[in-house]
């Protein structure tokens, strides 16, 4: 005769109180009015967002297999002066 004994099913940790600032953050951005809606086509780019797609086309790939997006097109400051 053998005798086996179940395992009683696993019993789910007690949820922890959230903290207060993550609730505000929390309830703020489920807040309908604090979406932020893109629109499916752009028209015009943010000169920074242009910038960074151009350098992004052909990236130089750094020592961790990732695109560099090191770069003077990419230089907020230039390009705040190129502008004027």
């Amino acid at each position: 005769m053998h005798l086996f004994r179940t395992s009683a099913p696993p019993v789910p940790p007690a949820p922890q109180p959230m903290d207060e600032r993550l609730a505000v953050v929390l309830a703020f951005e489920r807040d309908p009015s604090n979406h932020i809606v893109v629109p499916d086509h752009i028209r015009h780019w943010h000169p920074l967002v242009f910038a960074a797609q151009q350098t992004l086309k052909k990236p130089v790939i750094d020592q961790r297999e990732m695109p560099s997006t090191n770069s003077h097109r990419l230089d907020a400051a230039k390009m705040h002066n190129d502008s004027r």
